[in-house]
């Protein structure tokens, strides 16, 4: 323990005192010199220090934040270490006289309480915010606009504007942006002017703008519904899904409402190969949230500040559902068969999106992020290999464990994918994998290369990941 926090102390110390430069390569070796100490001294708590320091420490090198920002980036991540190594000290400490047996054991009821919270965090989100079809009597219902966002988008364009059109809501406008595409995007809007959908010229964004934010933003100024559901192009509705959605909302008060769509088809490789955004949401979120499709009151928005409020923000629908459950007015909405609201997704813009997502939502944090790449490899390793501890009790209460983790799955699957519920619910363990790399990846590439989303740097100096909406910044726009 003396040692890791005499290496923390140095860290600070170096910083403080020298040129950022030198100082940085310093700082940089000397979480390596902590690594050796810990791999002779068969320390693990050392080593995992040594680890996280190193990658906060090389930040340093890449010098990609400024002056102001990186002194808060690694002060939050030495103190962040510190309380984790004294965790891990401590824990160590007050349990050295414990068995290998008893340490397996308190493993293994940890994990049944995490997989017992999981499996009742499914089942009564599930219970609570599935879809179930409502009448509204005598309540005049407001315009909608649907708008969509586009940007090389050939493959999935036509389809998806065939099934906006299709809608049965009389009060409805659908807009749909062109952001300066570089295929038949642009042609293929025009192409339904003759159903009422309206082509919304992009461009590109000004400095300081996340690409997409800026497209919600020009979205917004030409919607003129009382609601504007904001949606991808792999949504598809169904005749009554935009008035079943706004029914929901009206009926629970709501002027935020996020939507959880169901997928269309299953694919083999897609679903043992896919993140696990979905099954998070409802199993391990504080409270669950999707950014595919979601409903929002126009007029509610604009007083948030609209988008320009928002304009650097990774998720701007998070920062917004925020604000909205200050309030009481947020509402998660499962999709089922009656509301008619599916997703099909390539597995690579599931990837982009899980790289663009994952390590900002881990708090930008390199030390936590390993923790939980950890945990979701540890989780995979425990799905399989539990029935083989030689500990008969330890044996028991992980392969029970492991029984509710994967019925939680299973459950999920039932209600996502409800046709092929058993063939995709087999695959967790290779998702499970699939997620702990994908949460190195992205902690990576933010770090020390680059995030591209539909072809644009998302780089971490630019955007933040939101906490809520920026109150004096919106007031300044006014």
């Amino acid at each position: 323990m003396l040692i890791g926090l005499i290496g923390l102390f140095i860290s600070w110390w170096l910083y403080a005192v020298g040129s950022k430069r030198q100082i940085g390569l310093l700082l940089s070796a000397l979480p390596l010199i902590l690594l050796a100490v810990g791999i002779d001294t068969g320390d693990w708590a050392l080593i995992g220090l040594a680890g996280g320091l190193f990658v906060s420490h090389t930040r340093l090198l890449v010098g990609r934040y400024g002056q102001r920002r990186t002194t808060r980036v690694l002060r939050r991540s030495w103190r962040r270490a510190t309380i984790i190594y004294l965790v891990v000290i401590l824990a160590g400490q007050l349990s050295a006289d414990l068995t290998a047996e008893l340490w397996l054991q308190g493993l293994a009821v940890a994990w049944l309480l995490f997989s017992v919270r999981s499996l009742s965090l499914t089942a009564f989100r599930i219970s609570r915010y599935s879809y179930r079809p409502i009448k509204l009597s005598n309540t005049k219902l407001p315009t909608v606009t649907l708008a969509i966002p586009a940007r090389n988008e050939t493959h999935a364009l036509t389809d998806a504007l065939r099934s906006a059109v299709s809608s049965d809501y009389a009060k409805l406008e659908i807009l749909v942006l062109d952001d300066c595409s570089q295929d038949s995007t642009p042609e293929i809007i025009k192409s339904f002017a003759h159903d009422g959908v309206r082509f919304i010229q992009g461009q590109v964004p000004s400095a300081g703008w996340v690409g997409k934010n800026n497209a919600y933003e020009l979205l917004l100024n030409e919607a003129s519904g009382d609601y504007v559901l904001f949606a991808g192009v792999d949504i598809r509705y169904s005749s009554e899904s935009i008035t079943r959605t706004i029914t929901a909302a009206i009926s629970r008060g709501a002027q935020f409402v996020s939507l959880m769509p169901q997928r269309r088809a299953y694919d083999p490789v897609s679903s043992a190969l896919r993140p696990l955004r979905y099954f998070t949401e409802l199993a391990f979120a504080e409270w669950p949230l999707m950014s595919s499709a979601w409903l929002v009151e126009r007029e509610w928005l604009l007083k948030q500040g609209g988008f320009r409020a928002l304009r650097r923000e990774i998720a701007p629908e998070q920062a917004l559902a925020n604000a909205a459950r200050t309030t009481g007015t947020y509402q998660f909405l499962l999709a089922t068969p009656e509301l008619g609201l599916t997703t099909r997704k390539r597995l690579n813009s599931l990837y982009e999106t899980a790289v663009r997502k994952l390590y900002p939502g881990e708090g930008k944090e390199p030390v936590w992020t390993i923790l939980v790449g950890l945990g979701y490899a540890m989780s995979a390793g425990l799905l399989i290999f539990s029935p083989y501890i030689k500990d008969p009790i330890a044996a028991a209460l992980l392969s029970l464990g492991a029984l509710l983790l994967w019925l939680s799955y299973i459950l999920s699957e039932l209600v996502l994918q409800p046709k092929f519920w058993l063939l995709s619910g087999l695959s967790l363990p290779l998702n499970l994998l699939v997620e702990a790399g994908l949460n190195l990846v992205s902690m990576i590439r933010y770090e020390f290369g680059r995030v591209d989303w539909k072809g644009r740097n998302v780089c971490i100096p630019v955007m933040r990941w939101p906490r809520s909406v920026d109150r004096s910044r919106t007031s300044n726009q006014r």
